[in-house]
Parts: C-alpha cells; structure tokens; sequence
C-alpha cells in the first residue's frame, strides 16, 4: 500500500490529474506517518488483500485503502487525527481508484526481490568458483577487457571484487575449463541483470506516465530512452 500510495503521488505530482494540493497533502501525511507502528496512524491503516484485481486499472485494492483512509479521516498532524467524511472534490475519487498503481507498486516489489536474488547468486558463483578450483581467468581483468558487453564485464570485475585474496589466484586450477555453469557464469548472470536493468527501464516510464484521470497531456522523457512517453486523453 505504502509503495502504491508513493506511486500515485509520484503521478498526480505531474499536475496532470483533477486533485486538490490539499488531497496530495493528506496522502503525504498517511505516507510518511501510517507505517511508524508508534503512530496513531499505523493503527487505522486498513488490511488490503494483495494481488486482487491487479491490471489497468486496479480497482478493490485502492478502493479499500482509501475508502478506509482519506474518505474517513482528516490528518491534522502525526498526533491529530479526525474522524469525518473527507470532502473529495470533483475529479478526486476518479483520479484515486481510476489508476494502475497497485499492479506498479506489486511490480517494483518483486523487481526489488529478484535482484537480492541475483546478488545472492554472484555471491554463490564466487563460491563455487573458490570451491572447485576454477580457472582465475574467468574473473580475470583480461577476461573483462575482452567481454563483450557492459553487463559482463560488470559482472566479471564484482566476481573478481569477490573473490579478492582468493586462493584461486595461486593455486593450480583443478582443470583447464571448468565445470560449464562456473565458465559460462558471468555470461548467464550479464544476461539476467541486462534483463532486469531493462524492466526497470519499463517500470520507471510506467510510473513516470499517467497514473490516474488526465486533464493535462503532456510528453515526458525517461532516462532509459530518447522516446518521449506520456498519456493520450
């Protein structure tokens, strides 16, 4: 909910949406305060089920959040809080419920998970390196220098960052190549993270797009591309 609710501001942030500043206000103040278990706050947040009606757009999810949120409370301050029927002015409950923030929010959570997961595994590949006695050259800075793209040899300078006074480097191998999974590792691994650097490109112009009813259209450039993206009323 938390990652949603940064999402849609990050959107209506873009002046493109029928919101009052005095809405993106009170998001800020649950945003910021809600998840301090300490807070008054943290106490009022509702249980929204994950993975419901996730697409373009979500629609129980946020309805939950702010049925149960900003439609009941008014935040005064972190130690204020005031139970009333929050006046929405008009266009604010579309630009609310009308978006894809959850199916976003639910996305960079796992794109965040899955490269723990390949920190993890260079670390393991470090490992079975040092362990089976894997030909230095692998993680050589000749190697980097002739590897044939940025990834690999990013990948091949971490490996070898590693594997720093590792035995590896003055020890006999225990063979000329390798077992293949150690040889072709930073190939595989250049692969995965090319691949992941890439969905995080597709996740940064979706956030960075229209996030919730347009009024204003207006192009906007990502960092990961020339292309100009924005929405279409």
């Amino acid at each position: 909910s938390r990652v949603a609710w940064a999402v849609l501001v990050n959107g209506l942030a873009r002046g493109s949406s029928v919101v009052t500043p005095y809405l993106v206000d009170q998001i800020l103040l649950w945003l910021n305060g809600a998840w301090n278990k300490n807070s008054k706050l943290y106490a009022l947040l509702p249980k929204v089920e994950k993975k419901t009606s996730l697409s373009f757009a979500d629609t129980v999810a946020p309805s939950v959040l702010q049925f149960e949120t900003l439609a009941k409370y008014e935040i005064v301050d972190n130690d204020t809080v005031l139970e009333r029927t929050y006046d929405f002015a008009s266009g604010e409950i579309l630009a609310l419920l009308s978006n894809n923030a959850f199916t976003l929010a639910e996305a960079v959570v796992t794109v965040d998970k899955f490269k723990t997961i390949l920190q993890l595994i260079e670390v393991s590949a470090a490992l079975d390196m040092e362990a089976e006695q894997a030909n230095p050259f692998i993680v050589s800075k000749e190697a980097e220098e002739v590897a044939q793209w940025s990834f690999k040899k990013e990948v091949i300078k971490r490996l070898r960052e590693l594997l720093k006074n590792s035995n590896i480097f003055v020890q006999t191998p225990s063979s000329l190549h390798p077992y293949v999974s150690l040889r072709a590792s930073p190939d595989l691994l250049a692969t995965a993270w090319e691949a992941l650097t890439n969905t995080e490109c597709v996740l940064e112009q979706l956030i960075n797009n229209h996030q919730s009813n347009p009024a204003i259209v207006g192009p906007w450039n990502s960092n990961c591309t020339s292309v100009k993206i924005g929405p279409l009323a």
